[in-house]
């Protein structure tokens, strides 16, 4: 992850956007991790 909390969310929306766009899979490691950083990103909500 960018060491900067801004690049890391912005990073994170765009990992996930990538993944729905392709429709790209995860395992449960990817889901955890992803779930994690989003919960930490301002204005982003996991479902």
């Amino acid at each position: 992850m960018p060491p900067h909390d801004a690049y890391a969310w912005e990073y994170t929306v765009n990992w996930i956007a990538m993944k729905l766009r392709w429709g790209l899979t995860i395992d449960t490691a990817e889901q955890q991790a992803l779930a994690a950083q989003a919960a930490a990103c301002p204005g982003l909500r996991a479902r």
